[in-house]
């Protein structure tokens, strides 16, 4: 399988050493990977609106015009992308809030490590494969399967659960506490009633989480302190 990564910095050293990192650390995985270098938030953006998508993205915070930030939040709220992986690089440490809304794989500091850019590369991978498989239910007679990428959230409503996924919504019958064990660990459970792809989730608050696609799914007060740590502490894995 061949992977692609984007790698955005308007340094010209920068991205060359990066770009000779990333191939670097594909080689070693035994993968196959596809760079491209843009030197400026504008030109890459302007190029995956053309229909063009990365599985990673190797993002400058300090860019001159559309920073990092500013990018970040085009990728995951405009656009909709949940999939690619961000991993943001700065020489500065002061952005942790402003990131978390964007849902970054990881941030590095520059001059980059290449074994912990490599590690972010197979946490990356790994979360990239499990989001291609499929989640499996059963509607009627019918088996439906549903890629785990375009779940956005299940909730329930006495026995019949709601899959609501950025096509639409599926429902079937069933116990929430049964499918929790069976699901990636980007699945978490927020409410009684509700199991949310972390993935999906565009703005956190103390009670409240903001979901791609407009909904808001409510935090239930015994699940706060797990949701706040799973949330935090994934990227850190």
């Amino acid at each position: 399988m061949s992977y692609r990564v984007a790698i955005c910095d308007d340094e010209v050293y920068t991205c060359s050493q990066l770009e000779e990192m990333t191939e670097k650390c594909f080689s070693r995985l035994a993968l196959r990977v596809t760079t491209d270098v843009f030197y400026s938030g504008e030109s890459l953006i302007n190029y995956i609106n053309q229909n063009n998508e990365y599985d990673f993205i190797l993002l400058d915070i300090e860019l001159y015009e559309l920073n990092g930030v500013e990018l970040g939040k085009i990728i995951r709220d405009i656009n909709q992308d949940m999939r690619t992986q961000i991993i943001y690089i700065s020489s500065k440490t002061m952005y942790a809030m402003e990131l978390f809304q964007v849902q970054p794989l990881d941030f590095l500091v520059k001059p980059v490590d290449e074994e912990l850019l490599k590690k972010d590369f197979m946490r990356g991978i790994s979360i990239l494969g499990k989001l291609h498989e499929e989640f499996e239910c059963h509607t009627g007679r019918k088996t439906v399967y549903i890629p785990y990428n375009r779940i956005i959230y299940f909730t329930i409503k006495g026995r019949q659960i709601d899959v609501v996924t950025t096509d639409g919504t599926t429902s079937f019958y069933g116990k929430l506490g049964e499918i929790i064990s069976s699901l990636p660990e980007c699945f978490i459970q927020v409410h009684k009633s509700y199991i949310v792809n972390i993935n999906m989730i565009t703005q956190c608050t103390y009670d409240v989480l903001h979901m791609a696609g407009g909904e808001n799914v409510m935090i239930g007060r015994t699940y706060r302190e797990e949701v706040k740590r799973k949330i935090f502490d994934r990227r850190m894995e």
